[in-house]
């Protein structure tokens, strides 16, 4: 079989797909988490799914939940119980490259090979939790009320460009005009607490029409990453384009405490026959950000990414090529020279 340098030598195009079928014979682990076909006929599956992506490209994605529950039921009379339940919860997301750390990806316009750019990444998420329920029957009247307090732990690693990607105008070319490489510290972690409380009755006002009525209000310490403080030299470049609302000193970022939340449902008989209903509500409902976008805010600046130009003679603006910029280490060496991205057209 031949070896990755040998088949880079000849056109990407025409041994992509032999490429994919050299790896998916080497890697069982590859082929059970990449494109499930591959085990068959990864030629096959490649083709209509990434035409021209290499076999090289793939890796694997892991999603891992762990989750444990205790549960007490208290029966308080006849008509009331009460319920408490602990909760802990572990969540794992985890996209790991095929190839080892470091490998080269070479982008040409009709093909993909080498290592991929957004990993390996591996996110967690712990929740502790503790809710306490209880429920009341009265006449026409079902109501449930409770509270819920749970304490999250969120980490994260995220290598984007660990393996440095070179791009190529033409799918003939052997100089790239651009790679990108990141470095630095991957690494993440933050802690947010979430709490709030509900309270609902379930109102039997006739044989044909039942009314559902509810308020709830929820509350969290650090959703929008309340501690973060501006860099000062982003703060000077900015702020004569910005207003100063725009930059956080680590103080002004405040939780929100109005996310109170009511709602009216109906639902009507209208044939008296259990046969046709009419049913509606109206509610005020609240999102959460997710905890990606705050994360980004800080791993974009401990996790650099840089990008450099190339060119065969180091024409104003481009370094001069050499092959030893294939090395991760060695194209690490010019991050002084990097330049901000910028867009290629043909």
């Amino acid at each position: 079989m031949k070896t990755l340098q040998e088949v880079e030598k000849e056109s990407p195009i025409t041994n992509a797909i032999r490429w994919a079928s050299a790896l998916a014979d080497r890697s069982s682990r590859t082929s059970s988490t990449f494109f499930s076909p591959m085990r068959e006929n990864p030629v096959k599956a490649l083709r209509p799914l990434c035409p021209g992506v290499l076999f090289s490209r793939g890796r694997d994605f892991i999603n891992r939940v762990y989750t444990g529950i205790l549960k007490h039921q208290f029966t308080i009379s006849s008509t009331m119980m009460n319920e408490v339940r602990l909760n802990f919860q572990r969540y794992n997301w985890e996209i790991a490259c095929v190839v080892l750390w470091g490998t080269p990806g070479k982008i040409y316009p009709s093909s993909q090979l080498g290592g991929f750019s957004h990993a390996p990444q591996n996110w967690f998420q712990d929740r502790y939790a503790l809710y306490d329920d209880i429920f009341y029957s009265w006449k026409d009247h079902n109501f449930k009320a409770g509270f819920y307090i749970e304490r999250l732990r969120y980490r994260a690693t995220q290598m984007l460009y660990g393996n440095p990607q070179y791009y190529y105008e033409t799918d003939t070319d052997t100089i790239p005009w651009q790679a990108i490489v990141g470095a630095e510290t991957p690494e993440v972690e933050k802690h947010n607490t979430q709490l709030g409380f509900f309270i609902q009755d379930d109102w039997n006002v006739s044989r044909y029409l039942t009314l559902n009525l509810g308020l709830r209000w929820d509350h969290e310490s650090n959703m929008i990453n309340s501690d973060f403080v501006t860099p000062e030299k982003i703060r000077m470049d900015l702020s004569p384009y910005f207003d100063a609302k725009y930059f956080s000193d680590g103080k002004n970022r405040k939780p929100y405490l109005y996310a109170f939340a009511p709602r009216l449902e109906f639902i009507y008989d209208l044939s008296k026959r259990d046969k046709t209903f009419l049913f509606g509500g109206f509610g005020v409902y609240y999102n959460r950000h997710v905890w990606n976008v705050a994360s980004d805010e800080i791993l974009r600046l401990t996790w650099k990414v840089y990008y450099m130009y190339f060119s065969a003679t180091g024409t104003p603006g481009t370094i001069k090529w050499d092959d030893k910029y294939y090395n991760r280490d060695e194209v690490l060496k010019l991050s002084p020279r990097a330049r901000p991205t910028r867009q290629k057209f043909s």
